[in-house]
């Protein structure tokens, strides 16, 4: 197949080649549905465990405080419960632990508040952080 310009906003297309239709047609369709913004911070050390769920808590009481909220939200203690929920295996607390926090929002700036607040709580000495939306 061989792509040629041809003027301005147009391509000529050739040596393309086609096979009969199929009995069933498959499709691709996409919808907006919101906005996720995520934050995630790293806890090492003695009590890490605690540390993270302590500061799960603080930020869900500062977007609270914000008069944020959200229909749907998770929190995961990444090496804890990110797999199997709060039904993982008992025994000795990890010497680390990664605490991530993702919430669904119609709005842009809800949910980049959650990235920025991952920010905040990470300069407070909770860790290396990072944030995003999607």
């Amino acid at each position: 197949m061989a792509f040629e310009q041809v003027g301005p906003d147009r391509v000529a297309v050739t040596g393309q080649r086609a096979r009969p239709r199929t009995d069933s047609l498959k499709v691709t369709v996409g919808y907006f549905d919101g906005y996720i913004g995520s934050g995630d911070m790293t806890f090492a050390g003695i009590n890490a465990v605690t540390r993270a769920r302590l500061d799960a808590d603080l930020f869900k009481e500062r977007l609270r405080r914000r008069g944020l909220s959200y229909p749907e939200m998770r929190v995961d203690l990444i090496g804890i419960n990110s797999l199997h929920g709060n039904n993982g295996a008992t025994g000795p607390e990890p010497h680390e632990v990664r605490l991530r926090v993702a919430a669904r929002s119609d709005r842009r700036a809800d949910a980049e508040a959650v990235g920025g607040t991952a920010a905040s709580l990470g300069c407070g000495g909770g860790g290396s952080t990072f944030a995003s939306v999607l």
